[in-house]
């Protein structure tokens, strides 16, 4: 089992549907399956064992936003993470 973390600028996030995106914790996942994330580190595929997420609140900008695999991306974060 892998120890990631989780990290959000704000965590409105149901458990359901971070499950459904692949990216919930595998004790809750239906039969048992490996979520993808966590295949994706088994293989060795992100830097860290950390995703994050960043969502534009400009509703006239280009992005809607960003998932980040494997870290933070440093243009949408400033300051320290605590975990």
């Amino acid at each position: 089992m892998h120890n990631f973390k989780i990290w959000s600028s704000c965590c409105h996030c149901s458990t359901s549907w971070a499950a459904a995106q692949g990216l919930g914790f595998p004790e809750i996942s239906v039969g048992g399956a490996v979520p993808p994330f966590n295949k994706m580190m088994d293989q060795g595929l992100v830097k860290d064992p950390v995703f994050s997420f960043w969502l534009n609140r400009n509703v006239e900008g280009k992005q809607g936003g960003e998932l980040t695999l494997g870290g933070v991306d440093p243009a949408h974060f400033k300051g320290e993470h605590v975990w």
